[in-house]
Order: structure tokens, then C-alpha cells, then sequence
């Protein structure tokens, strides 16, 4: 029984490290309870960052510079995004922008 138990907890060691080398921050994703507080908490944020496409030059460096790996210009704003500003910062374009936002315009809501 013990013996089981140890095997156990070494196949579910092997699997969280080939895990860690096939998918991006899997920890994060899969098991971090901050991260699902994060998401689940993300919509009601009155700190919001925004993408302006018009701008954009496709250059990637806010892909890069992303500490969450995310696609920015798709995911800016979303549930996994933290709002850190890193790709504001780099941006050449200026493309992101960060705002406090008390009320919801279209929800008329605060």
C-alpha cells in the first residue's frame, strides 16, 4: 500500500515535469489558485488596458516582453491578463493604452 503510494506520487511528478516542458507556464494555468482568483476577478477591475490595432506595425515585441505569455494584441484586457503594462512600455506605436474606469459607459454602471 505504501509502496503504491510512492509510485504514485512519482507518476504524478513525472507527469507535472513533462507537463512543465510541453506547456507554457503550466503551473500557473492548471494549479496557481492566485492565477482563478485573477480570471475570476479580472472583469470586475476598474484598472483596464486596451489595444488600438490602427497603430499596430506587427513588430511582436509586446509578445515578448509579456511575463503571462499571452497574445497580446488578441488577449490585452482579458481574463488573463494582468495589466502589468509591460507592453505599453515597449510598444514603439503607442497601441495600448490603461485607464481607470469607475463607470461602464455602455452598462451606464458603476
Amino acid at each position: 500500500s505504501e509502496k503504491s503510494f510512492l509510485n504514485l506520487r512519482f507518476v504524478i511528478l513525472a507527469a507535472f515535469l513533462i507537463a512543465a516542458i510541453l506547456i507554457s507556464r503550466i503551473f500557473c494555468r492548471a494549479v496557481c489558485p492566485l492565477g482563478a482568483i485573477y480570471a475570476l476577478t479580472s472583469r470586475f477591475s476598474i484598472h483596464k488596458m486596451a489595444f488600438d490595432p490602427a497603430n499596430c506595425i506587427n513588430c511582436g515585441k509586446c509578445d515578448k516582453v509579456c511575463p503571462v505569455g499571452l497574445d497580446v494584441r488578441k488577449e490585452v484586457g482579458g481574463p488573463e491578463c494582468i495589466s502589468c503594462g509591460d507592453c505599453r512600455k515597449i510598444c514603439p506605436k503607442t497601441c495600448f493604452s490603461s485607464n481607470f474606469i469607475l463607470i461602464d459607459k455602455k452598462k451606464g454602471n458603476i
